[in-house]
């Protein structure tokens, strides 16, 4: 009777330090996915506690593609391990006052403690390979829960191996699929479909899915979608478009190419181009130049248009960096490249740019990209659906 008592003692204390050690590590998860709500959902500027310099930043990890798994996050991911840790160290008290139900097929819960832990730490060290080689950046939350990981698989293993252990799991696990095989299928088709979603949504990850959204339309060819003429969309559109950009900003270029599919994509709009370089070699309101020799291009699109192919220069200007590159494009969009030159140095237009960028301070615009739809403005760069969206409620409105 002692020794089992001793026994019955000493699994007692493992599991209270298995549930203790869990509880942290919930607190630890649930921490984690506050800051990744914050810099994800919120654009709160204000750092994360464990945001310390340029190497150990908790927000910097949040932020990107390798903290969401199957379009959940990694600290929810935590939240569901930590959860699952304490329901099997107390699953032998809800067996008592739960007997004969499905609980009762998980006999031997130190065991699958033990190969998860284990199984977690192999994958937080993949985790941590990952954010110190690629990402260069490391969350010390994460870390702290990474041995988190360990210190319950060591607790709970005891004196068995870990290949006894999974053994032991696997067992357990498929004699329990045998017995309640039609919910396993349920729950296994509602799992996967699940995934399913929030991988192709990412609605629990709006950054990944503008990323993505953005790399669509950033490796999409500028032919693709391409308008040949001084007007984009329909003249007698409904809905108007002002688009503020420069040509050295990489996503006033995405959002171009965006507003060149939809153009062909929705007849009731018209998009107009608004030259704004933030380059102080013709734009007096910026601080300091920020894509030197945007001005140049800017005075190569509208000469562009006194050839009547504006928008056609649009689509080749972006990305350009030097002027050398005009008199490949030129050819290409079958313009007199002379001609082209002389307009682009010409005093008409240096007097249309300055009054584009007069025009861009009087409406309050001072970033790019910035666009306005049916005179709401909004800045930086958004996922094409999203702009289709705003366009079509704009498109609404307008009809009542």
């Amino acid at each position: 009777m002692y020794n089992k008592q001793k026994g019955v003692c000493a699994v007692n204390k493992r599991n209270l330090a298995i549930i203790i050690i869990a509880i942290i590590g919930l607190i630890c998860s649930i921490d984690l996915v506050y800051i990744f709500i914050k810099t994800n959902f919120l654009n709160d500027n204000i750092p994360s506690f464990c945001t310390v310099n340029n190497f150990v930043d908790c927000d910097g990890v949040a932020k990107t593609n390798f903290s969401v798994v199957f379009g959940i996050p990694l600290a929810i991911w935590g939240v569901i391990l930590y959860l699952l840790f304490l329901f099997l160290a107390l699953v032998d008290k809800i067996q008592a006052k739960l007997p004969n139900t499905i609980f009762k097929v998980f006999k031997n819960p130190l065991a699958y403690i033990s190969t998860i832990g284990f199984l977690a730490f192999v994958c937080s060290m993949t985790l941590a390979g990952i954010s110190v080689w690629i990402i260069q950046k490391v969350c010390i939350l994460c870390v702290a829960t990474y041995f988190l990981n360990l210190a319950i698989a060591i607790i709970a293993k005891n004196k068995t191996s870990f290949t006894q252990n999974l053994k032991t799991t696997i067992i357990d696990f498929w004699a329990g699929v045998k017995e309640y095989t039609v919910l396993f299928i349920a729950c296994l088709i509602f799992g996967i479909a699940c995934l399913a979603y929030l991988t192709k949504s990412n609605v629990l990850a709006p950054n990944i899915y503008k990323y993505n959204n953005f790399t669509q339309f950033s490796e999409m060819s500028s032919d693709d979608y391409k308008t040949k003429g001084n007007t984009l969309g329909n003249k007698d559109g409904i809905v108007k478009v002002y688009i503020y950009s420069d040509f050295h900003c990489p996503y006033c270029k995405i959002t171009n190419k965006m507003f060149q599919k939809l153009a062909h994509e929705n007849k009731n709009v018209e998009i107009m181009h608004v030259n704004f370089p933030l380059d102080r070699a013709c734009n007096k309101y910026v601080q300091k130049t920020v894509h030197g020799g945007s001005c140049e291009l800017a005075r190569y699109a509208i000469a562009a248009r006194e050839q009547g192919d504006y928008w056609g220069m649009i689509s080749e200007l972006y990305g350009t960096e030097k002027s050398a590159d005009i008199e490949k494009i030129a050819k290409k969009l079958d313009l007199n490249y002379e001609q082209l030159k002389k307009d682009a140095n010409s005093e008409k237009v240096a007097k249309i740019l300055n009054s584009e960028i007069e025009l861009c301070i009087a409406n309050n615009i001072n970033v790019t990209p910035t666009y306005t739809i049916d005179g709401i403005k909004f800045i930086g760069g958004a996922p094409y659906e999203e702009i289709k969206t705003k366009v079509r409620q704009a498109e609404n409105r307008l009809k009542k």
